[in-house]
């Protein structure tokens, strides 16, 4: 099958920063948020159920450190959710949807703050979902950021889970590859 390479539009300007493994996830997550409001950024912060988002949106409004920041969520792709001009100080907590097909158009100001930037709260089962998420943070040639932060209570190296998961999505594709040419 021939195939051809076609480069972005524009290019992007995306920093991953090195992910965070800890048992203290949630007070990671609401840290590296305060560090990104300082900034006067704005703030993905992508969980992997709506239980999740829950539990973050209360964990940011008990934390009373968040008073002066509009947040957002969106637990089901029935619900209105497309952000036309996301400025500073905003934050969005949402499931994978928002990784998908969501529509978040950064205001002047927040672009020449840095953009926005994605928490990733869980392992994504499969890179391209990983990469789908982190890709909300840089798009159209827009500044962003993303990182990882996942609660690690068997202690494993983030190199270690990431393998874990490659190898099982190998194995997934090996058997439905078999499937189909039986």
């Amino acid at each position: 099958l021939d195939y051809v390479t076609i480069p972005s539009f524009l290019p992007k300007k995306f920093t991953e920063f090195k992910a965070i493994l800890n048992e203290n996830w949630i007070n990671e997550v609401l840290k590296e948020a305060t560090t990104m409001f300082e900034k006067e950024r704005s703030v993905l912060v992508i969980c992997n159920t709506i239980k999740d988002i829950e539990m973050f949106k209360a964990a940011f409004n008990n934390s009373g450190c968040f008073s002066n920041i509009k947040i957002h969520t969106y637990q089901r792709d029935y619900e209105n959710f497309n952000l036309q001009d996301l400025g500073p100080n905003e934050l969005i907590i949402a499931t994978n949807l928002a990784g998908r097909g969501t529509d978040i158009k950064l205001s002047k100001e927040l672009e020449s703050n840095g953009g926005l930037h994605v928490i990733l709260t869980y392992l994504a089962p499969n890179l391209r979902i990983e990469s789908q998420a982190f890709g909300r943070a840089s798009r159209a040639g827009s500044k962003g950021s993303a990182r990882l932060i996942v609660s690690n209570v068997d202690d494993q190296s983030i190199q270690e889970l990431k393998c874990e998961r490659d190898g099982a999505e190998l194995t997934r594709l090996d058997s439905v590859a078999t499937y189909y040419n039986n």
